[in-house]
Parts: structure tokens; sequence; C-alpha cells
């Protein structure tokens, strides 16, 4: 079994190369870094550079915020839903963490869809991520003040076990690392097919050197589907 930071020969040729994204200096940031920068929402120079993201809303953490962005072809709209559930973690005994929150995204369009891609991503950010993924897990870690934030989500052969039709090869794979954030993409659905994922984001400061915050983020679908929904959320645009 991989743990942490250990991917698969398989994983390492389909994971896309990490983005070079250009950010702009924050007015603000919820740590008082002397050097922080604002991350533009969907700036990457990604699979779909040709294409605007379109903004949904930012959710305020503890740790900072997280904003999400969406593109489909066409557009998904009202049929986008993004909830934010209670997760307690799963911690191997000593191990302490600050706090975790999962995110669930659900649509079942009655037409077809191309190009579809959702961003999990940090408002504010000062380096580019370190990847932590393991079996099952394709995830990311930031140094944010005197803690870790790590983000996580499924892998591609995780997510073709739940959607057997996903295509996960090569250019096909559906995660893609940003520089401050995770990607899930997916080229082709078909309709009246339903698609869900999450999203993880777990800070540690209190068990600063332990590896909680990973483990906080490698949490199963199937859990993660079935916890009480704490938020709905809603913004600008869903689509």
């Amino acid at each position: 079994m991989l743990g942490r930071g250990q991917t698969s020969e398989k994983k390492r040729r389909q994971v896309a190369r990490p983005n070079q994204t250009l950010h702009q200096p924050a007015g603000h940031d919820s740590f008082s870094w002397t050097t922080a920068h604002r991350c533009p929402v969907g700036a990457e120079l990604g699979r779909f550079p040709w294409r605007n993201m379109r903004f949904i809303t930012t959710d305020l953490q503890p740790f900072g915020s997280i904003e999400f962005a969406t593109f489909s072809t066409p557009r998904l709209g009202d049929a986008l839903t993004v909830k934010r559930v209670a997760l307690e973690p799963i911690l191997p005994n000593g191990m302490r963490g600050d706090c975790s929150t999962a995110y669930l995204v659900y649509f079942k369009a009655p037409f077809e869809l191309h190009d579809f891609a959702f961003d999990f991503t940090l408002s504010v950010c000062e380096t580019r991520g370190t990847r932590n993924s393991g079996e099952s897990l394709d995830a990311q870690s930031w140094s944010l003040g005197d803690g870790i934030l790590t983000l996580g989500t499924e892998d591609g052969e995780a997510l073709r076990t739940r959607m057997p039709w996903l295509e996960i090869d090569g250019p096909d794979y559906p995660i893609e690392y940003l520089h401050h954030g995770m990607r899930v993409t997916i080229r082709h659905i078909a309709p009246n097919t339903a698609v869900s994922f999450h999203c993880v984001a777990a800070y540690n400061r209190t068990g600063a050197g332990t590896d909680s915050d990973w483990f906080a983020v490698n949490a199963p679908h199937t859990r993660i589907a079935t916890l009480p929904v704490d938020k709905l959320i809603h913004g600008l645009a869903t689509g």
C-alpha cells in the first residue's frame, strides 16, 4: 500500500505537470504573511488554456479561503451542485489536526457535455504546492503560516472504480495539479450520466511535523457522500 508522497509508476506517467501560474500581490490574508500572492481564478496554463473558467464562489475557512471555478460545453447551470459536508477526519492514534472540511460535487445533466473542468483552489498562496499523493489519492500540500495545508481528491483509478465509463489514460487523466489547487477534468460526459467527486482540505498546525493533514484528506468518497451537509454552495455562476 502506498503512503504519503508515494505514487505508482502508472500514475506518474498519467498526471499532468504542475502548471506555470502568474500571480499578483494580495491586499491581505488571514496569516499576515509578508510575501503572499493573490492567485487569479482560472489563470492556469492547463489543458483548456483558451477557455475561461467561470467563478462560482469563495468559502472562508480558518486557514484562508477556498475558491471554486468551473467550465463545460454547454454550461451546466443549476444542474451542478456543490456541498460542503461536515467531515470529522479519521486519524491514526495520537495524531491531531486543526481543521478539515470536504466539498462534494454532483451533477446529472440531461444533455451531452464536453471539456468539463472544476477547480478547487486557494484564494491566497505564496509557494508552489508539493505533491503528496498515495494509493487512490491525488493530493498537494502548501506551507501556510506555521502549519501545513493539504488538498486531496480521488485519483483516476478510484474515480473509474465508481464511474467505469471514465477515461483516465494519458491525456485523459482527470486530475491536474495547479500552482494553488487541484482541477478535475473530464473530456466527455454522456447525457443523463451521474458524476460525483470531492475535494478535502485539511490544515495541520497543532500537530506540526505529523501527517495528520494527509490522513485527513485521504477519505473515501463513499464516506464523504453520506456525511451531513454543512453548507450548500451558491455563487455567481454555475457552469
